[in-house]
């Protein structure tokens, strides 16, 4: 048997279709979903200097503290060999130092501090003898003169002024070569890794 037709004679309206996005029952949107806010740009604007979070730049990982390779070319005549034995490892601040003897520090050429560098070194410090005391007359003048191309070196490498130093021993203070090493040694940790250890 047919199906009636409807009264009117019109078609059945289709049902309305419904629109993306809402809720069902109800023409309203649904809520667009919240994004998850990036960690990284919620962190305060106003963080403390690079500085203050590495106030002991050589500090190493877990609040050990940073111990610098030091090396240490050692006129023979300007020190005790005993004091520069004594000064190597717990002796120079617990830090171990890399003793190159030389007979007179007149011998320290500038390519001989840039290699300790290469190698690894943190600090590079020239011992030699008082000015009027050196044994060969005039070496310690002429590592004065080496000493300067020495610096412009290793500024030129990028590296802090602070890791090689020139000193006479003793010192015009009557300091030791013991205490000189502790000094540089400090100085040096305070500086921090040298970018080109290895």
């Amino acid at each position: 048997m047919k199906k009636e037709k409807q009264a009117s004679g019109t078609p059945k309206a289709r049902p309305a279709a419904k629109k993306v996005g809402a809720t069902a029952g109800t023409g309203a949107p649904k809520p667009a979903a919240s994004k998850k806010e990036n960690p990284l740009k919620s962190a305060p604007t106003d963080a403390a200097p690079v500085e203050a979070a590495t106030a002991s730049k050589g500090a190493a990982a877990g609040g050990a503290r940073f111990e610098p390779r030091i090396v240490a070319f050692v006129c023979e005549w300007c020190g005790d060999g005993q004091e520069a034995d004594g000064a190597n490892g717990p002796g120079a601040g617990g830090t171990a130092v890399r003793f190159v003897h030389v007979m007179c520090s007149g011998r320290v050429q500038p390519s001989m501090v840039l290699k300790a560098f290469e190698l690894g070194a943190d600090g590079v410090i020239v011992c030699g003898c008082r000015p009027g005391k050196c044994h060969y007359y005039f070496g310690n003048e002429r590592q004065a003169e080496m000493f300067e191309t020495s610096k412009k070196l290793v500024s030129l490498l990028g590296l802090e002024a602070d890791r090689l130093r020139l000193e006479w021993i003793p010192g015009p203070d009557g300091r030791t070569l013991g205490a000189v090493l502790d000094e540089f040694t400090e100085k040096v940790r305070r500086v921090g890794p040298s970018p080109l250890r290895k």
